[in-house]
């Protein structure tokens, strides 16, 4: 009976995770899609403006979007939106771990 627990357990926090993971990745392409098309609309502008202006007009309008895409580039990243974010998904990872040691301790000690 401990088993089938901790394995259903097991499954639903796979699935968060996947869930997190998923997001993540959506995440990080939209970010990256609206830093892209920010640099194309300051191309396009500087390409149909007859005076060019200053270089730092171009770049400073991108900037909201090149600290978004930098924060998804970072290393760990994908690790630290993974953790568990509050205290009920944290019970719930500390409950299936819990479940899974007294299901492993159960077959141990039947052997």
């Amino acid at each position: 009976m401990m088993l089938i627990v901790a394995l259903l357990l097991a499954s639903l926090c796979l699935w968060q995770l996947a869930e997190s993971g998923s997001e993540f990745f959506a995440d990080k392409a939209l970010a990256e899609q609206k830093y892209a098309r920010c640099l194309e609309k300051i191309e396009l502008q500087a390409a149909s403006e007859k005076h060019p202006s200053t270089r730092r007009n171009q770049i400073w309008p991108c900037w909201h979007q090149q600290l978004a895409v930098k924060e998804y580039a970072k290393n760990g990243a994908l690790l630290a939106s993974l953790t568990p974010t509050n205290g009920k998904e944290r019970g719930f990872y500390l409950a299936t771990l819990l479940a899974l040691s007294l299901a492993g301790f159960a077959v141990l000690k039947q052997r």
